[in-house]
């Protein structure tokens, strides 16, 4: 089977390509205008927007606050969802968080701030595409006995992307162009679709929330995170990416009973 990897690597598809473009142009603009531009996208995130636009909106106010001070910094931001670094280092018990390394991997990547574009580009090729994506769908695939093939990892594909101006690295411009002959324009012109799942609506769900509420119970019991920043957390499923934390969560305790409690997965229920 043909697989889509890669595509959003190779033509800078996602959207913290839009959101260092978003950067670079707030940086321009005079410190006054940028602090009441600041408050704006607050309140109309608040008000008029859904999740995810509600979210990105949201995190683009945390961000303004450093895009003069940091540009780097203020980047970083993007790639701690849904935890801040801040929020890991409240959340996770005071003895174990001396042990870990709490920092992104983009840290190894991001030092340039007029190269930002291209260091995104090569912390996506080695360390998002081998360590997660192409590792996920290898073992699916694999588990299922089918070959995955990808079209868009070829070498020569993306020394050729690699070596061209950043102005065609964004939103598969060229891509698009190249393939304008063979595809009609309900599919080219055809809005990215992510295959999110529906967590905040599953949590808006009563029944369903208070089923998985006794996992945290255990998650609590086990001594790794602050009980009351944990409990912050689970008692604001609407909070903001509070979905998206308590999520993560969720899925943390399932790992711990299956591989550190030896329950056998089957008879785990949500």
């Amino acid at each position: 089977a043909l697989s889509g990897e890669g595509g959003d690597e190779v033509f800078g598809g996602y959207d913290t390509f839009n959101y260092l473009n978003f950067l670079y142009y707030i940086k321009k603009i005079p410190k006054l205008i940028n602090k009441d531009l600041e408050g704006n996208l607050a309140y109309f995130a608040s008000k008029f927007f859904r999740y995810p636009l509600k979210q990105k909106l949201l995190l683009s106010s945390e961000i303004l606050k450093e895009v003069n001070i940091d540009i780097i910094k203020a980047y970083e931001k993007l790639f701690y969802f849904p935890f801040s670094e801040e929020e890991l280092k409240s959340l996770l018990n005071q003895k174990l968080k001396k042990k870990l390394i709490l920092e992104h991997p983009i840290y190894k990547y991001l030092n340039d701030e007029k190269n930002l574009h291209n260091q995104t580009l090569n912390y996506y090729f080695n360390e998002w595409l081998p360590n997660d994506l192409l590792m996920k769908a290898d073992k699916m695939s694999m588990a299922n006995s089918l070959e995955i093939r990808n079209p868009f990892l070829d070498i020569k594909l993306i020394e050729y992307f690699a070596s061209i101006d950043n102005s065609f690295k964004q939103r598969r411009t060229l891509f698009r162009k190249v393939v304008s002959k063979m595809l009609p324009d309900e599919i080219l012109k055809k809005k990215k679709q992510g295959f999110t799942l529906p967590i905040s609506d599953w949590f808006g769900m009563q029944e369903f929330f208070n089923r998985i509420r006794k996992h945290f119970d255990s998650l609590e019991k086990r001594n790794i995170f602050n009980s009351i920043e944990l409990r912050k957390i689970i008692s604001n499923p609407s909070g903001f990416r509070n979905d998206h934390k308590i999520w993560v969560l969720l899925n943390f305790e399932l790992w711990c009973q299956i591989y550190l409690d030896n329950i056998p997965y089957k008879n785990i229920v949500l």
